[in-house]
Parts: C-alpha cells; sequence; structure tokens
C-alpha cells in the first residue's frame, strides 16, 4: 500500500501585470504575452497546483500557474498541443512541456521578459530551451512548494478555539460567556527532517527553493496564505485547505532524536478560507 505523501504550496506574486514569452514552434517564431488573457493582479497569489483554477481573488488568490503558462504557448499561432504537467509520481514538481511540434523557448531573447519569473516553473532561463521530440523536461523542482518527502509526525487536526470568559461570584454561582468562535486552529509536526528539507543553505541543486526555511521567509512568515494537502500526487480545487501561521516563532529546530544532524518543525497554523 502507498502511503501519500503531504505538503505545502506557498504563493507566487508577480512585479508586473503581464510579461512577454517569444517561442518558436514549427519554426515559426512569435512573441506571446502571459497570461494571454486578462492581467496579472500584483498583490494576488498564484500557485504551482496543476488543478486548473483561474486566477481569481478567492482565499486571495487561486491561479494555476501550470494553466497559465499552458495556454500562453497554446496562443501560439502554430500549435494548440502544449501540454505541461508534473513529471514526477509523488507531486514533488518538475515541469514537462509536451507539444505536437518542435519548439523552442528563447528566454535568452531581448523581447523575453517572461525570464524574470522563469525560475518559478524551475527554468534555467539562462539559455533557450529546446524540444527533444516534441517535449521538454525542466531541470529544477518548481518553486512555491514544500514537500518534505515524508509523512506527517503529529497533527492536531482542525479544532475551534473559542473566545470568553468563565467568572464566579462571591455567592458560588459560576457563569460562562463565549463571545466569538475564531477560524479553525491547526498544528502539524515533521520529526527528523532531511537538513535539504530545512535550510536554505543545504538545498538540493535541483530544488533551489525546496527548504521550509525559503516557503517562510518568501510567504509564511510575511502573513500571506498557504495550502496543504494531505496528499500532493491528488491535487484539484477541493483536495487543500488554506492556512496562515498563526505564530511569528522560528518552526525549526534541531531534532534530539536526530543526533543533531536532523531538524523538526513544529509549525501552528490557522484557516484562511475566504
Amino acid at each position: 500500500m502507498t502511503i501519500a505523501q503531504d505538503g505545502i504550496l506557498w504563493p507566487l506574486r508577480f512585479a508586473a501585470t503581464s510579461y512577454v514569452l517569444r517561442v518558436t514552434a514549427n519554426a515559426v517564431t512569435e512573441d506571446l504575452t502571459f497570461p494571454s488573457t486578462g492581467s496579472l493582479t500584483t498583490t494576488r497569489n498564484h500557485y504551482m497546483s496543476g488543478d486548473n483554477q483561474a486566477d481569481a481573488s478567492t482565499d486571495g488568490g487561486q491561479g494555476d500557474l501550470f494553466v497559465m503558462l499552458e495556454n500562453t504557448l497554446n496562443s501560439h499561432s502554430q500549435t494548440v498541443g502544449f501540454i505541461i504537467a508534473d513529471t514526477t509520481g509523488d507531486g514533488s514538481n518538475q515541469v514537462k512541456i509536451t507539444c505536437d511540434v518542435d519548439f523552442t523557448i528563447l528566454w535568452t531573447h531581448a523581447n523575453t521578459t517572461l525570464d524574470a519569473v522563469g525560475a518559478y516553473w524551475g527554468f534555467d532561463v539562462t539559455g533557450d530551451d529546446a524540444s527533444t521530440a516534441q517535449a521538454f523536461t525542466v531541470t529544477n523542482q518548481t518553486q512555491g512548494i514544500w514537500f518534505p518527502n515524508q509523512t506527517r509526525s503529529e497533527d492536531s487536526r482542525d479544532r475551534q478555539p473559542y473566545v470568553g470568559a468563565t467568572a464566579r461570584s462571591i455567592s458560588g454561582l459560576q457563569r460562562t460567556s463565549r463571545l466569538a468562535t475564531p477560524k479553525k486552529e491547526r498544528e502539524i509536526s515533521y520529526r527528523l527532517l532531511d537538513k535539504g528539507k530545512a535550510l536554505e543553505e543545504y538545498e538540493a541543486a535541483t530544488e533551489p527553493t525546496g527548504s521550509f526555511e525559503k516557503a517562510w521567509v518568501d510567504a509564511l512568515s510575511l502573513g500571506r496564505r498557504f495550502r496543504f494537502y494531505e496528499d500532493m500526487t491528488s491535487r484539484s480545487a477541493s483536495s487543500y485547505s488554506v492556512y496562515r501561521s498563526r505564530s511569528m516563532a522560528d518552526p525549526l529546530d534541531r531534532d534530539e532524536l536526530g543526533r543533531r544532524v536532523r531538524w523538526r518543525l513544529d509549525l501552528e497554523m490557522v484557516r484562511a478560507d475566504d
């Protein structure tokens, strides 16, 4: 029996409302606009999810960056056959692009401005990417994902906190007043984490943003929403829960069980659905 592995998708944002990507397909070169329809909202969250959700303000943003890039590539006049997917079997996010014709993504061309964020999808962008047998597999893991490659050690599940007070009078009568029921809270822990999944300085070459420290610095500690998946291989519009961190304390520490070479993550979360 395969054990489902969980993980986090943390949000990516853009500094511009649109970008240009120069692409050659079937020997025809064109400048394509990203996104292919509409424009980006610079304060909105986007995710490397592959769940086909459209860009919208729900939960602070929910646009699927796989399909947004796919739609841009398919706006080329010579083809409508581009498909972008996670080529891993475990949901750890490595992009593969296939097409019904040969293609080249011209990252180094002066007209291309999407190179500023090309690393979001794992592209190197220091050189052009040409298909082999009408396919190209990106070398690096996408940004915006923390994939611990192990299951949770502890999980409180969503629990309901209460705002209120209790008091007892001099006569001995007890009174309780419940004033509010805030968003539900949850605590999860991972024990014996590999150092590359914990700190930026130990990240693997093909996972250049794969540490929890990167997710913490770039998103979670800024108060941004993130998605928690209990099974990273099953991603749909309803297969995750949206949270924020509810503590500014560093959630990473050395794990005493790992003889000081492994790490422990204790993440305190609160539901952040709209």
